[in-house]
């Protein structure tokens, strides 16, 4: 896809759209990369927390299990745009977008229901 993704952008004739489709193509891998960095720090110190605190922790571990998994997955992700003509760039960088949006939306939620079972456990 990569490779595909170079040769349709060096079909395009405007500079401009072709350097801004370029720093948007490196910036979406850029924020998934950053993002999953942050949700991952978190389930870490989730996990420490719950290592400090005894009794049953077995509903809480497995939810933070759960989410460090699908944050592994959504790491391993990448987004390249794929360019149908240079008329429809817009709307070819919006799909990717959306996308990244909705898949990291799903990842946090995951890691947010970790959180509350983490908190439910302390209580």
């Amino acid at each position: 896809k990569r490779i595909e993704f170079k040769e349709k952008l060096a079909k395009i004739k405007d500079e401009k759209k072709k350097t801004i489709v370029e720093k948007l193509d490196i910036r979406f891998n850029e924020v998934n990369a950053k993002r999953t960095a942050q949700m991952t720090k978190h389930l870490d110190k989730m996990t420490e927390i719950l290592g400090k605190v005894g009794g049953d922790v077995a509903s809480a571990s497995s939810a933070i299990q759960t989410a460090r998994d699908a944050v592994t997955v959504q790491a391993a992700k990448t987004y390249v745009i794929t360019i149908s003509t240079e008329a429809n760039l817009k709307t070819d960088v919006g799909k990717v977008r959306s996308q990244l949006e909705a898949d990291l939306k799903s990842v946090n939620e995951l890691v947010i229901s970790a959180r509350k079972a983490v908190q439910a456990t302390l209580k």
